[in-house]
């Protein structure tokens, strides 16, 4: 508008000039003055007012026009410097509607792995049930003395269970795994804690029922990049004594699956032993590397027989270019299904805790151990 301002100045000074008369090019003679002085008079004036009114007319026409026009531009001005507050806005709230929808997306893909974690955990109290009752049974068929026909049965039942254990266990370790940051806030596992050293503690859940609480966290001088490779060759190589490894499991490449053997003599003279079945899985992340385990321990023939005891864990290594950080929980639940039958049940069911809890918790120490062993072992053979 502002540019037009010029031109259309211009132009309404030259209409105002065609108001003015036009002076003739020649004097006219006094004869020729006299002879149509009368007869064109009339005429001139007349066309003179008819050129003024429409020029005037004109005028007004432009003037209601360019004003009608600078309207117009004001008003597309105003939309111009509206348009990018208001794309500004549509940009917002597009934003707020995509977090919406990632929070959905999310929230869904959650729900998924929670109702495949409950089927497999189903799935896996069903084979804990299972495993009760025919052990009751075959009990009670040894007693009647069927002994040799009960070995072959227990034989077969346990290569069963252990399939049906460690496949069942490996599909809820997604679910598992989505747990690590809410278990390690609620046990005050930070990384960036000074505090190192192990504890373990019985803890009561809400319907008063004993379970065992296991921390442990350690510090290595060396980088995080170092720590992940060589914690994931201590899981694949780290041995017990009468150790068995699993190898029916679809991801060898992050799924660890072993059993093995613990025993031990009680004071009231009775042998016992303990069978531990134990399934871990690895993810790696950008920052950080994260292990579950899952652990089944059962009290095999003698005074532990029918008693069980179900683990879960998360260990977790982060850190820098300078040093790592080796973080773990585990939780420990007893399960004993023979304090009725069993005498002094109490006495042995604590014992039966004890033992599992001092076994997995000497392994995560022995897993610690071999993986600083690793890493100075190492370090030597690039000195």
């Amino acid at each position: 508008m502002t540019l037009d301002s010029p031109f259309l100045t211009e132009v309404e000074d030259f209409f105002d000039s065609c108001d003015l008369l036009t002076l003739p090019l020649s004097e006219p003679s006094k004869h020729d003055v006299n002879i149509n002085s009368e007869t064109s008079k009339s005429g001139v004036e007349q066309s003179s007012i008819g050129v003024c009114v429409r020029h005037r007319a004109y005028r007004k026409r432009r003037r209601v026009e360019r004003e009608r026009l600078g309207q117009e531009i004001e008003e597309f001005n105003k939309k111009l410097a509206t348009e990018p507050r208001r794309l500004l806005s549509m940009s917002g709230w597009r934003m707020v509607m995509l977090c919406h929808l990632e929070t959905r997306l999310a929230s869904e893909a959650r729900h998924r792995q929670l109702r495949s974690a409950i089927a497999a955990q189903t799935t896996l109290i069903r084979a804990y049930q299972s495993l009760t009752y025919d052990k009751l049974v075959n009990i009670e068929s040894l007693e009647r003395g069927g002994s040799r026909n009960y070995y072959h049965c227990d034989r077969l039942r346990l290569e069963s269970f252990d399939s049906e254990f460690y496949r069942t266990s490996a599909r809820t370790f997604n679910a598992v795994y989505f747990q690590t940051d809410t278990v390690f806030d609620a046990a005050g596992l930070d990384a960036t804690d000074e505090h190192c050293g192990a504890l373990t503690q019985e803890q009561r859940d809400e319907s008063d029922n004993s379970y065992f609480q296991h921390t442990y966290k350690r510090k290595f001088p060396f980088d995080f990049a170092h720590a992940c490779g060589m914690l994931k060759r201590t899981l694949s190589v780290h041995q017990r004594e009468d150790q068995q490894l699993y190898d029916g499991i679809e991801d060898p490449g992050s799924i660890v699956a072993i059993k093995f053997r613990v025993s031990t003599r009680l004071k009231i003279g009775k042998d016992a032993s303990v069978l531990l079945r134990v399934i871990n899985r690895q993810y790696r992340e950008d920052d950080r590397m994260v292990v579950v385990w899952r652990t089944f321990a059962e009290g095999e023939e003698g005074a532990f027989a029918g008693m069980h005891a179900d683990e879960l864990g998360w260990c977790v290594l982060s850190g820098d270019e300078r040093s790592s950080v080796l973080r773990l929980y585990a939780c420990y639940m007893p399960m004993n299904f023979m304090n009725e039958v069993v005498s002094d049940g109490a006495v042995l069911a604590k014992r039966f805790a004890d033992m599992v809890v001092e076994a997995s918790t000497s392994n995560c120490d022995e897993i610690a151990g071999s993986l600083e062993k690793f890493l100075l072992n190492d370090q030597k053979s690039h000195d």
